[in-house]
């Protein structure tokens, strides 16, 4: 089964999700509505459907807004519109510009859930300095938790890609390959296949030493 034949994911509802669980977040300080303002690149991906490299999205009470630079104009408006995703694309020249508009966004709330274990103290501070911040870790993440129809498909075609892959190379072990050359052949196949990439560094271990250590990072040993 290719991509465009999964189920599509139901990016079109999660702002909504997110807006409910602001409100019953009220008692832990979030007032007038509630609004949040993601950084976090993963939380983003998962509210908007967009992949860029940089990219704030403001979650207000009536309104989603995306702040990214103008590499992703194009990509951005594009990658939402197939998400179904009703959300404004705001572009900011410079890192400056983009603060400076996505700060604009939060004129007139009286609180805003921020993402505090995935910014640096230093961004904390200055975001805060201007935007009344409220810790609200976790509520994207409770959410996230729950998958729809299109994601776990993807999840199982994910395992199934893995599984393929890894039937074809094992056969190649018989002519004593490295470990690079493993990994490297593992993950063409799995691209090959349709995969985006490995949501992690690929690790092949071999021998009595690098099998034992969980974390190795792949070299070129030989595999005899």
């Amino acid at each position: 089964m290719t991509l465009a034949e999964l189920p599509p994911i139901g990016y079109a509802a999660r702002d909504d999700r997110l807006r409910d669980g602001l409100r019953d977040g009220l008692r832990d300080g979030l007032s007038g509505g509630g609004s949040l303002a993601l950084t976090n690149l993963v939380n983003v991906r998962w509210l908007t459907g967009f992949t860029g490299s940089n990219a704030m999205v403001a979650l207000l009470p009536d309104r989603l807004v995306l702040v990214t630079d103008a590499r992703y104009r194009d990509r951005a408006i594009a990658e939402l519109e197939a998400a179904g995703v009703d959300c404004d694309v705001v572009i900011g020249a410079t890192q400056a510009e983009q603060h400076e508009m996505f700060v604009a966004l939060f004129d007139g709330v009286e609180s805003v859930g921020g993402e505090a274990r995935s910014l640096s103290h230093s961004r904390w501070t200055e975001l805060a300095k201007v935007l009344p911040l409220i810790p609200a870790d976790g509520l994207v993440e409770d959410a996230r938790r729950t998958k729809d129809t299109g994601e776990i498909a993807r999840i199982a075609r994910a395992c199934e890609i893995a599984d393929q892959a890894l039937a074809e190379v094992v056969q190649m072990l018989a002519q004593q390959p490295t470990e690079a050359d493993v990994r490297d052949e593992l993950e063409y196949r799995m691209r090959r296949r349709g995969a985006d990439g490995p949501s992690y560094d690929t690790i092949v271990a071999s021998g009595p030493d690098h099998a034992a250590r969980p974390h190795h990072q792949t070299g070129f040993r030989r595999i005899i």
